[in-house]
């Protein structure tokens, strides 16, 4: 959904109890308090995150048009998640458009950077997750780059596809944190991943950053399934704050090829 300016600072509640914020939309009451023990300012800063990006227009692919999110506990009391994104244009493959991807968002620091974001990314000859597959040489003609912490670059020849898959990262607007120079300078960037707090913090000792969940991209719509729950950030996560998509900047070293910044073009935001 977009908002022009006129809604920028409009807030008001619908008669059903529901409260508007500018680039959620309509957000239950009994949600707004305390979102996932967010605080209300928190959610606010959030529904800014897409405001820059927007203004040039949503590839059809990128337009978020229905997400649907599902929690279930297995016979062993292990809870689980599965989420289904529906686009208004079918989702490339064979990374024909670029680098792109779709996050969902479970929590949120106390400045409103997100937290704990379930990325489905694709990113042909950029390798950084041993469930992209394996590129065709002749796909990327200029070789490929990686992610050394997460993919060692003996491996990266052999896992450069554009198969979706999976992440968990902490995402910060250009300005807040740790901010890699180079995204400063990337037209279109409003966002980055904030690697020191992803990888280097140590807070969430169950996350896998780059796990082997399911993830099936189809027609207009992708999947992912057995997510668990406690594997997500800290694990105490259940409920979404709210779903986005992105364009992928990665920023690299040209002499090794090592990326040096994961810059985010953030386009669509739905609650």
């Amino acid at each position: 959904m977009i908002c022009d300016q006129s809604d920028a600072c409009k807030i008001f509640i619908r008669q059903d109890v529901m409260l508007y914020i500018p680039y959620l939309g309509f957000v239950p009451m009994t949600n707004t308090k305390r979102i996932l023990g967010i605080s209300l300012a928190a959610v606010f800063a959030i529904s800014m995150i897409a405001g820059t990006a927007m203004a040039s227009g949503i590839p059809g692919y990128l337009d978020i048009e229905k997400v649907k999110i599902k929690t279930y506990t297995d016979e062993d009391g292990d809870t689980f998640l599965k989420a289904k994104i529906k686009t208004d244009e079918r989702i490339p493959k064979f990374g024909k458009e670029g680098a792109i991807g779709y996050g969902i968002i479970l929590a949120a620091d106390g400045n409103g950077n997100p937290e704990n974001v379930l990325a489905l990314t694709s990113h042909r000859c950029a390798s950084d997750s041993y469930e992209q597959w394996n590129a065709p040489n002749f796909r990327c003609p200029d070789g490929t780059i990686g992610f050394g912490p997460l993919v060692p670059s003996s491996d990266w020849g052999h896992n450069d596809g554009a198969n979706f898959h999976a992440h968990n990262l902490d995402v910060s607007p250009l300005g807040a944190g740790d901010l890699p120079t180079a995204c400063t300078d990337e037209p279109g960037a409003t966002h980055y991943v904030d690697v020191p707090r992803t990888i280097g913090s140590g807070a969430y000792p169950n996350a896998d950053i780059s796990p082997d969940w399911p993830v099936w991209s189809f027609g207009k719509t992708i999947v992912v399934g057995n997510v668990p729950l406690d594997e997500i950030g800290d694990g105490s996560n259940t409920t979404p704050v709210a779903t986005v998509s992105f364009e992928i900047l990665p920023q690299w070293n040209e002499e090794t090829g090592d990326i040096t910044a994961l810059c985010l073009a953030v386009y669509d935001l739905e609650s």
